[in-house]
Order: structure tokens, then sequence, then C-alpha cells
């Protein structure tokens, strides 16, 4: 089984915040949840599979470097709408609209251009489907490699340390989107809108909403990795997300490499799983060739390779 935990771990917060928050993390990390190992497909080309297997590891790539521009966008926008609805239901209220929501927009920019570099890698659901061979795959002369995932396995993050990855079910329902996002606002919105004066009118206590704001805002960088427009749907996409704080970015952890004339940044991920007599495996469990390639010829350079590495 496969057990997900957050994305970005909060800094300290109110226990009366925390405990809505719960609930709704609760709700949000079930949609990544599964009782079995969960078996996922990165579609790539013959120079991928060769240096995935060979090196035991995936490239991780920058969001905002990623083929569709709007990865990232497309799910802060969902989330800026849920926003705007929350300030004109509380237009009245200072502390909610105009310190605490106000305080969430910047945030939210703040930690996916400033703070945080979100890293994905791309894995399907399905390990044979066409639009993934002609996007990702060479055009159907590619493969796709099968992983393992459990509770079993780890990461090595920037510092050598093993953790677990971060995996995520890619959402495609728009009102499922925004019915997630704006269930966490306006919880709370809720709670800011009855804290007694004392607390709502005292400018200094403005930092402290703005931390609140913060806090919030972490989970909405989850929210908004796992949304994906409604017209990807097909791809019944999982994605393996590293959130990495800007000054741990050095020349030692971001790589670079060249497509489509763009230098785009990657950092390399290994993935590490316990077996049964305590040995480390690189967890992956299959490779399926694309529709372009003779099935004697790949499976038998395939397996050949296979067995050299």
């Amino acid at each position: 089984m496969y057990n997900p935990k957050r994305l970005i771990e909060p800094d300290e917060y109110f226990p009366r915040i925390n405990e809505h928050m719960q609930a709704i993390l609760e709700e949000w990390l079930n949609n990544h949840q599964s009782e079995e190992d969960i078996k996922l497909y990165h579609y790539t080309t013959a120079r991928g599979i060769e240096g995935i297997i060979s090196k035991r590891e995936i490239w991780s790539t920058d969001i905002e470097s990623m083929n569709d521009t709007k990865e990232i966008k497309y799910g802060v926008e969902v989330i800026e709408e849920e926003i705007k609805s929350a300030k004109e239901r509380y237009e009245g209220d200072r502390l909610v609209s105009e310190v605490f929501l106000s305080s969430i927009e910047k945030e939210l920019e703040n930690l996916a251009r400033d703070r945080y570099s979100i890293f994905v890698t791309c894995f399907c659901r399905e390990g044979d489907l066409l639009s993934q061979w002609r996007g990702y795959a060479d055009r159907g002369g590619g493969y796709s490699i099968e992983f393992k995932f459990n509770d079993s396995t780890t990461m090595v993050d920037i510092n050598g340390n093993l953790k677990k990855p971060n995996l995520r079910r890619v959402l495609y329902d728009r009102e499922e989107q925004k019915r997630i996002a704006g269930t966490l606002i306006n919880a709370i919105c809720e709670i800011c809108s009855t804290f007694p004066s004392l607390e709502r009118d005292n400018p200094d206590k403005e930092d402290l909403w703005s931390s609140v704001a913060s806090y919030v805002s972490k989970t909405l960088i989850d929210f908004a990795v796992s949304f994906k427009h409604e017209g990807f749907k097909e791809e019944k996409e999982w994605r393996l997300v590293r959130a990495i704080k800007r000054e741990e970015v050095n020349e030692n952890v971001v790589n670079f490499r060249i497509n489509g004339g763009l230098v785009v940044p990657y950092v390399t991920t290994e993935l590490i799983e316990t077996s049964n007599n305590g040995a480390n495996i690189f967890p992956v469990t299959g490779a399926v060739w694309g529709p372009s390639h003779d099935d004697n010829r790949a499976r038998r350079s395939l397996e050949l390779f296979v067995e050299s590495v």
C-alpha cells in the first residue's frame, strides 16, 4: 500500500486552524492513497530508458519549464477564483478580506516563484496508451517503464537522506477542484471571522495572520500541483512531486538539459525499495515497448540490456 504525506511541512499555527486543517488534509491525502502497491508507467524515449535503468534514477523537471506552460498556473488560477469568491462573501470583514485573503494571494505567488522550486516526474496509470506514446515516447518508438510504489519506497533527498516520495494523483474535474480549494479557504475564513475584536483589530496581529496565510498557502500549492485541465484527463496522470526550498537549490542539485531550444532545469531522483532480504533495489518491475517497434527485436535487445546493467 502507499500512504501519502504533505508536500510541504507547515510552520507554527493556531490550534483551532490546525484542527480544521487536519480533517481537510485527511480527505485530500486520501485522494492519493492506495491500499495496494501502485504500479505507474513513465513514458520515455530509447535514450531515456537507457539512462533510467543504467543510472537507476529518474529526472524530475521544473514544473514551470514543462511542455505545457500552464502546468502550475492552471491550478493557481482555480484557487484564485475561490479566493475572489471568498472576498466577495466577506467584503465587510477587514481581517478576512483585506488581511487574511490578500495575504494568501501574495503567499501563493511567493511560494510558487520565490520560496520553492517544484520539480515533477510524470507517470500514467496505463502502460499502453496511444496519446502517451505520441506525446512522450518518440511517437511510439520509445518505452513505458513500470514502477512500483508502496510504503517501503523511499527516495534520496538533496542532503542524501531517505524520505518518502510524494505521489499525487492528478484531478481533472474543475468543479471538484473548486470544491476542494473552496472548502479549505472557506473553513479558515469562518474561523478568522469569529475571532474576538482584541485579535481582529490589533494591527500588531497582522503579521501573525500573515503567518497563518503562509501555512494555509502551503497546502493550496499542494492542491495546485495536482489540478489539471479536463482536456488532459485521458492521460490518467500521477506525479512524483518534489518541493525544494530556493536556498537549497544550487549548482550541485539542479542540472540543465536542452529541450525545444530551451535550457530546462531538472533534478535527479533516486528511488529505492527495500526487498525482503534487506537489499536496496530500484523499483522498476517491467517495461512496454512502443507500437512502432518490432516485437522480437525490442524484447531481445531490452532483455540483453537489462541483464548487462
